[in-house]
């Protein structure tokens, strides 16, 4: 070899391994990879077909009371939240009134020239009203 040919390859090797420092010292560490979170649809699972519930129809249930010296029958019940409505009368002294209620379990009074009374046509149990007095019950089927 040569000193020219060794001197150049002296300058090679040098100025690659200068190269070499330079790419790394500029080299930047790798960024840490961002997670992205996608959102994967899992099929949801197919709820058991509900039984259809049947419509159950109010029921028209009549109220009478008899009282020919009445001047005005009201009633009340927790069909109608305990808003008293009044009875028509007859000439008869019949007072009556029809209401469409659906199947349950209800407690109710009329008021009769503005005191409570029971129903006195209707065997109905009696409950406790919570003030000293007692509620017809009339049951609906």
């Amino acid at each position: 070899m040569s000193a020219k040919t060794s001197k150049s390859t002296a300058k090679t090797s040098k100025s690659a391994k200068s190269k070499a420092k330079v790419t790394k010292s500029k080299a930047k560490a790798p960024k840490a990879r961002k997670t992205i979170k996608t959102k994967t649809k899992t099929p949801k699972a197919k709820s058991p077909k509900r039984a259809v519930a049947k419509k159950i129809a109010p029921k028209v249930t009549s109220f009478t009371f008899y009282a020919p010296e009445s001047k005005v029958i009201k009633l009340g019940g927790d069909f109608n939240k305990w808003k008293i409505a009044k009875l028509k009368s007859a000439k008869t002294g019949i007072w009556t009134t029809s209401l469409k209620l659906k199947p349950g379990r209800y407690e109710y009074r009329f008021v009769v020239d503005g005191c409570w009374e029971n129903d006195n046509q209707r065997q109905t149990e009696l409950v406790d009203s919570g003030h000293g007095q007692a509620n017809n019950v009339l049951v609906i089927s």
